[in-house]
């Protein structure tokens, strides 16, 4: 945010979502993007008998970012952070709207289920990704760069779920009915496990195929040097300037020389082609 502008501020009043100055002072599940000094440090939490106050790291729009939240269980719900997770905020509401929940810890519960669909989504399109940087491995058209973004891209959605398991297992302490969204929460972190896993072997597989294609060059350029080898030996030989070298005064000494190092070069051709190195 702009240094100077005013913070985002989004409100839910009864059955609708408000913004701006109209939530000043009022709703029961507030988002702020104002900073708070407890709210600087991911993965910290302070748990008191009615209470959840914690901070934790979410990936939003390929950024890491603090989401920050403080859950009264007497019916006070409040949620810091950036612009972007406005977005999944107002979904949050609308969706509470919907459903017709008025409970904190329901509305925890529409918040994380809202996040996890985000993670979700984020993974098919990763996965997406990594079955074309596979494609274009296998066809030799990526680069070690590409294949970084792509890594760099699935550890910040990874740690953004792991921040969501954090953050839900010391929520659950006082609103249990978060705990079925801890094994889904889970079971989507070991999905991006996966994935992590496939962009590791990918890169393998990108060295593999860059050392074949290198070991392919080198093969050629050493079987080129095979078929001159004695070719130029023989041009040596009768390029040496002595005296006496009888086959330079016969008549058919250069043709049969030519014809010689054609059937040595054919020769070895078939030999090559024979035991398939080219």
């Amino acid at each position: 945010m702009v240094k100077g502008t005013p913070h985002l501020k989004v409100c839910l009043i009864e059955d609708e979502v408000l913004e701006g100055e109209a939530c000043e002072g009022k709703g029961k599940w507030v988002f702020s993007t104002e900073k708070h000094e407890w709210c600087g440090r991911s993965f910290t939490s302070h748990i008191r008998e009615d209470e959840v106050i914690l901070a934790f790291p979410a990936t939003l729009k390929g950024r890491i970012t603090n989401v920050c939240i403080d859950a009264d269980r007497r019916g006070f719900l409040k949620v810091h952070g950036s612009e972007e997770l406005a977005e999944l905020v107002k979904e949050a509401m609308e969706s509470s709207i919907t459903s017709g929940i008025t409970e904190v810890g329901e509305y925890l519960r529409a918040l994380f289920t809202v996040f996890l669909s985000h993670y979700h989504k984020e993974l098919a399109l990763l996965d997406e990704v990594i079955e074309r940087n596979i494609h274009d491995v296998v066809k030799g058209g990526v680069k070690a760069y590409s294949l970084y973004q792509t890594y760099t891209r699935s550890m910040k959605l990874h740690r953004g779920v792991h921040g969501m398991i954090y953050a839900l297992r010391k929520l659950s302490t006082l609103f249990e009915e978060l705990n079925p969204l801890i094994t889904d929460a889970v079971m989507l972190e070991n999905m991006y496990s996966t994935s992590i896993d496939r962009i590791t072997q990918t890169f393998d597989l990108h060295y593999t195929v860059t050392s074949e294609r290198t070991n392919s060059v080198v093969t050629k350029l050493t079987i080129i040097s095979a078929i001159f080898l004695p070719l130029t030996l023989i041009a040596g030989i009768y390029g040496m300037n002595f005296k006496y070298m009888p086959e330079l005064n016969y008549p058919l000494g250069y043709p049969a020389v030519l014809i010689v190092m054609a059937l040595i070069a054919l020769g070895e051709i078939i030999y090559f082609k024979l035991k398939k190195w080219i």
